[in-house]
């Protein structure tokens, strides 16, 4: 299967299609990545491998775009971090 976007060294490629929901994975690990729409609001919400938020498209393009050149892995590190003081609150 070929890629279908590349910026830098990522690459994306489609791996399933749901109703209102694509599940695209991002190379070099080819880790799952989601686009859902919201017909209600017009918009795509986009979250990384791990569910955490990467942020909201107008359409497509800008989705992939978006999904591509974000740095998941400083995204993710925080993420962990916040989990980890939440859950030492408890």
């Amino acid at each position: 299967m070929q890629a279908i976007k590349t910026y830098g060294h990522q690459q994306l490629r489609i791996l399933e299609v749901h109703q209102h929901r694509l599940i695209v994975g991002r190379r070099p690990e080819w880790s799952p990545c989601s686009i859902r729409y919201y017909p209600a609001i017009g918009q795509m919400l986009i979250r990384g491998p791990e569910g955490q938020y990467i942020g909201w498209a107008d359409n497509l393009a800008d989705a992939l775009t978006q999904m591509a050149i974000t740095d998941t892995d400083k995204v993710l590190s925080k993420s962990k971090r916040l989990n980890r003081k939440r859950s030492s609150d408890i």
